[in-house]
């Protein structure tokens, strides 16, 4: 469709854009703008559009990640509160899980934490003191079966952090709260 081949080629563009720092840097302003689009309340319709806005996030995360300076402004936005507050707001509407519109929520939200992690835990604190972990039990306890296990399977990636082995322990106890929560129930 030509919604469909638009959306994909400006987020490519934005997708190579943000493959840089000094970019993110420049976009700081819009940067909670892009963080937030992919949790918006869209028509189910129009989950291509969630899906290419989701991989400029994935993209910047993986490839960019984030400087201090940037963790730090994201923290003084609240940026992490708007997008739990978000993707909360799409959670209300029930075909939108059908959908697979939670999973890309979760994974945007889940992206942004992982990059992170490595410069400081100060996005964590503010996902948990959004209720960011009592939104992920819900996601959780009210998805189908196949949308569950992707969504278990993005949300563990916050049970390890790059930079430790294995053994040591969990950064984020509020993430072993949640896994221990919906294995409890």
């Amino acid at each position: 469709s030509l919604s469909y081949d638009a959306s994909c080629r400006v987020c490519k563009v934005f997708e190579s854009l943000c493959c840089s720092s000094s970019t993110v840097e420049q976009i700081r302003q819009s940067l909670v703008k892009l963080l937030t689009f992919p949790l918006s309340v869209l028509p189910v319709e129009a989950i291509h559009i969630q899906q290419h806005s989701a991989a400029i996030i994935s993209t910047m995360c993986r490839t960019a990640g984030f400087t201090s300076q940037q963790v730090w402004y994201l923290h003084d936005v609240q940026a992490i509160t708007h997008m739990v507050r978000h993707l909360h707001e799409l959670t209300l509407i029930p075909e939108t899980e059908s959908a697979g519109m939670w999973v890309l929520g979760v994974r945007c939200i889940v992206d942004v934490l992982a990059a992170s992690v490595a410069v400081s835990s100060v996005l964590m604190g503010d996902f948990e003191a959004a209720g960011g972990s009592t939104l992920f039990v819900h996601l959780l306890k009210s998805s189908s079966p196949e949308r569950y296990m992707r969504t278990i399977n993005i949300v563990t990636r916050l049970l390890f952090d790059p930079q430790k082995t294995f053994e040591e322990s969990v950064p984020f106890p509020a993430i072993g709260s949640i896994l221990s929560t919906i294995l409890t129930s």
